[in-house]
């Protein structure tokens, strides 16, 4: 995983990704056309747009200016702002448009604030909580891409730790948790998750323990958009995981699902 922070993503404001994020985690960028739906690979930006090229544009970070210069790599314009470029260093604001596709540079912190309220996990009070019957909801993991596609994981624990096969260096201890979720993907970090479940949002906090890797990613539908951004790394920070949303560990895509008994 790239050390480089900027603090800036792109936000797909029209085409076919509308509402994905990208995280700007790289010096040097290359903006193309995913050669299928939900590709993705470290210092690329791939859209699902069949009119940008598979090479389109490429990014590289100047810091003499703190910004990125965009250079066009495509026969098909290149614009900024609604004007054509071939090498523009682009701002926080600024709007790019490439085939069909229109991308709004924004920073991380505006963003994340921005999307506060609707990830805010909010707790019940005393009074609500005693009103609210005992319902002990189904909750699983599902394994949607990797070395174990189909396999479903029952999350019996309210603190569940999620890794992939046992590594050497790190600790074993697990007096914390009251599930271990292990998966056989050796590209999946050993003990790297925790999913700790909030029973009154129906949904679990999701953060990593420690720095991997791998790129992790968390991708929620809502309303007709597809919604994706980089898991924060930093200590404190988490995703609220609902009912369908899934988490990309490198290769391996897990999806959440809670329903109520049966």
């Amino acid at each position: 995983m790239s050390s480089f922070q900027c603090g800036l993503l792109f936000f797909v404001r029209e085409g076919p990704d509308r509402g994905r994020t990208f995280a700007l985690e790289h010096r040097e960028l290359t903006l193309g056309r995913a050669r299928t739906a939900g590709d993705r690979a470290p210092g690329w930006v791939l859209l699902n747009d069949p009119a940008v090229g598979r090479i389109h544009a490429e990014m590289a970070w100047d810091d003499t200016v703190k910004a990125y210069h965009l250079v066009s790599r495509s026969e098909t314009p290149v614009l900024v702002n609604g004007t054509v470029i071939s090498d523009k260093v682009i701002r926080v604001g600024d709007q790019i448009k490439l085939g069909s596709t229109s991308i709004d540079l924004l920073t991380a912190a505006a963003v994340a604030a921005a999307n506060a309220e609707t990830q805010k996990i909010r707790l019940p009070s005393a009074a609500e909580a005693k009103a609210r019957p005992v319902v002990v909801l189904k909750r699983t993991l599902e394994v949607l891409s990797g070395s174990e596609t189909g396999e479903v994981f029952q999350l019996r624990g309210n603190k569940v730790q999620v890794g992939g096969p046992e590594s050497p260096g790190v600790p074993s201890d697990r007096a914390w948790w009251d599930q271990d979720v292990i998966l056989q993907d050796v590209g999946f970090p050993y003990r790297c998750m925790s999913w700790h479940w909030v029973e009154a949002e129906r949904a679990y906090q999701v953060s990593m323990l420690r720095p991997v890797d791998v790129s992790v990613s968390f991708e929620r539908n809502s309303d007709g958009l597809e919604w994706m951004s980089e898991m924060p790394s930093g200590q404190g920070g988490y995703v609220v995981c609902r009912d369908g949303d899934r988490i990309i560990v490198g290769k391996t895509a897990l999806r959440l699902r809670v329903a109520d008994p049966e």
